[in-house]
């Protein structure tokens, strides 16, 4: 069984604008790194890969992304297109992100730096992990 999940936000409105805060006790984990992908042309995809370790949050600040997660047994979709909803995606978890829009946004927390030897980009090296 694929062991994502949907967070919710809060939200605070005025007149003029919403705030969206994110805390570290809504987290699943502590951040060590936050990065955003941007300039993507709708139908490209990111992702295609998994980490043997590392947490990460993925946050639609802007668009429509279609995330692909698979735990090797179970493949499960979800549609980002709100900042106010965070997919967790554990270790272990093969994600492919679609964007669908030419000016979507992908926030992403991690609980780990970059370390390129935590990366499975073989599906068929990350089938035989599991």
């Amino acid at each position: 069984m694929v062991k994502t999940r949907l967070i919710q936000f809060k939200v605070f409105k005025d007149v003029e604008s919403f705030l969206t805060p994110i805390e570290d006790k809504e987290l699943p984990f502590k951040v060590k790194r936050v990065f955003y992908i941007y300039n993507i042309e709708a139908g490209d995809i990111r992702g295609g890969h998994t980490h043997k370790k590392c947490k990460q949050l993925l946050i639609c600040l802007q668009g429509k992304i279609k995330v692909v997660c698979d735990d090797g047994k179970v493949k499960k979709n979800y549609i980002l297109c709100h900042p106010t909803i965070g997919l967790y995606v554990p270790p272990m978890v093969w994600a492919t992100q679609h964007f669908q829009a030419d000016d979507s946004i992908l926030l992403v927390l991690a609980d780990k730096y970059y370390d390129q030897s935590d990366y499975i980009h073989d599906y068929k090296k990350f089938k035989e992990k599991i």
